[in-house]
């Protein structure tokens, strides 16, 4: 409670950073008992801390993250908003819903200048899918954006903004299934 209070920060969160740096042989943990109630004190268990982050094994997630080739369009009534940017040639931001009445909730994307244009360039719900890589040619963007726009991809497919051409095929295949 006294660092927290030092750090002007709330108990709970203090109190398990300092122990998971105990447990990761950082901090050495010692218990104290006094009048009132057992508490912990902390001290340092190492001087130095060497830190090594292989990037290698993030751009190989990459890599197989990009390999595929999604067909997208954008869902029908999915219920998000879109805000078109100002000179007219990208969308600037996306609302998305959740939830019904009062207990609905909002979320506002900002799209970077890249994810901007893919999504200005996204077929409508009326419109046949196209792949990524097309849409990313006819909207001008190079392929070293390709991981903005996997993530911005992978977002509104998870939140029913935008479809791909396998989830829809998939729902079609079920819904015959259920008229037979």
């Amino acid at each position: 409670s006294e660092a927290a209070s030092r750090l002007d920060k709330h108990v709970r969160p203090v109190q398990e950073f300092l122990e998971a740096l105990a447990a990761l042989g950082i901090l050495q943990q010692t218990e104290i008992t006094d009048k009132t109630r057992p508490y912990f004190r902390y001290a340092l268990a190492v001087e130095v801390i060497e830190l090594k982050i292989d990037l290698r094994k993030l751009k190989k997630q990459a890599k197989t993250k990009s390999g595929s080739d999604p067909e997208l369009r954008e869902k029908k009534d999915s219920g998000a908003g879109f805000s078109v940017s100002r000179d007219g040639t990208s969308i600037a931001s996306v609302t998305l819903r959740s939830g019904s009445g009062r207990s609905q909730k909002q979320r506002l994307l900002k799209l970077t200048p890249m994810q901007g244009l893919f999504l200005y360039h996204c077929p409508f719900p009326n419109a046949y899918f196209k792949s990524q890589s097309e849409i990313m040619r006819v909207a001008g963007i190079e392929e070293s954006y390709r991981p903005e726009i996997d993530d911005l991809v992978q977002l509104l497919v998870q939140h029913g903004v935008l479809e791909s051409r396998s989830s829809a095929e998939e729902k079609l295949s079920a819904q015959k299934a259920r008229q037979h």
